[in-house]
């Protein structure tokens, strides 16, 4: 990697990862929470939903994450109590929720939450016991992350052919620590692990820079740019993330 590269990296990183990020990002919806429990549920539903544009991701979140909160004091009760069937009365299970998400899918994911939530106390150490007969590197904690959720649940991948994105970006919002936008709630996890989240902007500039020489954006991509990320931010290949992204978005 040419010098002049990764000081652009640095750079970017430095002038992106900020607290303002958060303002137009759905990570601020876990932000809104203070208890372990309630930052996954909702991180993970946040970015269970995060296709497309950012504004109709947000304005979608904004509208499930409000009304869940008027079944339930919290969400985590909403998942614990099984809030969401007096919830389905008013949101039959055939209705739209967001793109190709109907609320049965919801339905099916909270369903699977609670099952986590009933054999552990938090889904970091549902995931890390998991994890804990897995190599930490290359897309085992993806894996571990994966094996929590049964195949019907639509929308959480059934392996790691694919790039993952949303996954990989619930994890940076879990595990990375010292962050003005990232939660770093996950101590046990260490944030060198991490893969990067690829999206349309991440892969764009990824190969623009040369970070990226594969053509299609896939888990093996997703790889090739970790790798090439931690040579910048050995500890931290993630913060290339808002680098990256960052710059995708304001130079389209």
């Amino acid at each position: 990697m040419k010098e002049e590269t990764r000081q652009l990296l640095k750079e970017l990183a430095e002038r992106y990862e900020t607290h303002n990020f958060i303002v137009d990002d759905p990570v601020m919806f876990p932000s809104r929470y203070h208890k372990q429990v309630d930052i996954e549920i909702v991180g993970f539903i946040a970015s269970w939903l995060a296709y497309g544009n950012r504004k109709a991701i947000i304005k979608t979140c904004e509208t499930l994450f409000k009304e869940m909160l008027e079944y339930a004091p919290s969400p985590y009760h909403f998942i614990m109590d099984k809030s969401y069937v007096k919830f389905s009365h008013n949101h039959p299970v055939n209705k739209c929720l967001y793109r190709f998400y109907k609320y049965k899918d919801f339905y099916d994911l909270c369903e699977s939450l609670r099952m986590i939530y009933k054999k552990h106390p938090t889904m970091e150490t549902a995931m890390f016991d998991k994890l804990a007969n897995r190599r930490k590197i290359g897309v085992y904690p993806i894996q571990s992350l994966i094996d929590l959720f049964p195949e019907r649940v639509k929308g959480v991948p059934h392996d790691t052919k694919s790039a993952c994105k949303r996954l990989c970006m619930f994890m940076r919002w879990m595990a990375r620590k010292n962050s003005p936008v990232d939660l770093g709630i996950w101590r046990h996890f260490d944030p060198k692990y991490l893969l990067m989240p690829l999206d349309t902007h991440v892969a764009r500039i990824g190969r623009q820079l040369g970070l990226i020489t594969l053509k299609r954006n896939n888990m093996d991509t997703v790889l090739e740019l970790t790798y090439n990320c931690r040579q910048v931010f050995p500890k931290d290949p993630c913060k290339c993330d808002f680098a990256l992204f960052g710059y995708g978005v304001n130079n389209k």
